[in-house]
């Protein structure tokens, strides 16, 4: 179990939100132009959302915040006929970095709305095609305001330049970037946490079923750097390589993104040399996945680089 003090002045942010008299979401689904969809929960903990490719049955795709394309799983982009074009695209995010084959002519439609993606890609197999045949990015993400209400399990597609922030009134907000200083605009978003009086960045990324703190994260606490000696003693007498993933399952408390504060949430502990070209992940950095955000009302709007949370009743 992972306790790191994050600094006071976060806490008595958070106190001074709790008098603000908080909007309702309905006043948010309401809006005009805007236009509501069910979502669902996959096994691992995704958000789905059933999406028609070039006029097919409608079929769910992950939405995913840590994707700066949209992209389709092989195996369902055969069944539908897609070929990939000669192009290549540049792709980064948990589902990995590189180029991969271009889609094109591509529609995505979302209730009454279509999509039509510049770059969307062929992606390999995945393990969870079985609940999903592809993964929605911010390419598609960014053009709304994204509401989702966790009572009704509707997810409501707002366009980002008729609403006023002011709708928001009392909802917790966190503030994002699309870089990390020194890093070129991947055209992911990160916020950031402040632990043991040290700035730590957070890649937001609902396309992970998991949270994840890297080792100079979790080393902050003293007590794992003895649990990642072991775990490399361990490792090494086993006559592992030194490219074996050291890993660990543990809780993190009270961690602080803008005015929100989680008391426990579940992380994995891990280096993840793949985001190398994004971030300093020599140094503490996160990855904050979609459980973060389950069960919550809460809004993407990345037009405004703002995540809302409301406050629970």
């Amino acid at each position: 179990m992972l306790r790191l003090t994050t600094l006071s002045i976060a806490s008595l942010i958070v106190s001074a939100c709790a008098t603000t008299p908080v909007s309702s979401i309905s006043s948010l689904q309401s809006i005009e132009n805007g236009f509501s969809v069910p979502f669902r929960d996959s096994e691992a903990g995704h958000f789905l959302i059933d999406v028609s490719v070039n006029d097919h049955e409608a079929r769910p795709f992950i939405l995913d915040t840590g994707a700066n394309v949209s992209a389709i799983y092989e195996p369902a982009a055969k069944a539908m006929d897609l070929i990939a074009g000669e192009g290549m695209v540049s792709v980064n995010g948990l589902v990995g970095s590189g180029l991969r084959p271009r889609l094109d002519g591509i529609e995505l439609t979302i209730g009454p709305k279509t999509y039509h993606p510049n770059n969307a890609i062929l992606l390999e197999a995945s393990k969870f095609e079985n609940q999903a045949i592809g993964l929605l990015g911010v390419d598609i993400l960014s053009e709304s305001i994204l509401v989702f209400n966790s009572e009704s399990a509707m997810v409501t597609v707002l366009p980002s330049e008729t609403v006023d922030p002011a709708l928001f009134s009392g909802w917790r907000q966190i503030r994002l970037r699309n870089q990390i200083l020194g890093y070129e605009d991947k055209g992911l978003y990160f916020t950031e946490t402040i632990l043991k009086d040290e700035r730590v960045p957070v890649l937001v990324d609902t396309g992970s079923d998991i949270n994840i703190i890297n080792w100079p994260l979790a080393t902050l606490d003293e007590s794992f750097k003895r649990v990642q000696r072991r775990l490399r003693q361990q490792t090494e007498l086993h006559g592992a390589t030194e490219s074996s993933v050291i890993s660990l399952q543990t809780k993190f408390f009270d961690l602080q993104l803008g005015q929100q504060n989680w008391p426990e949430i579940e992380v994995l502990v891990l280096d993840f040399e793949g985001f190398t070209d994004i971030a300093p992940v020599d140094k503490p950095f996160m990855v904050a996945g979609a459980t973060m955000f389950a069960g919550q009302d809460f809004a993407f709007d990345f037009a405004r680089n703002r995540i809302y949370i409301r406050p629970q009743d």
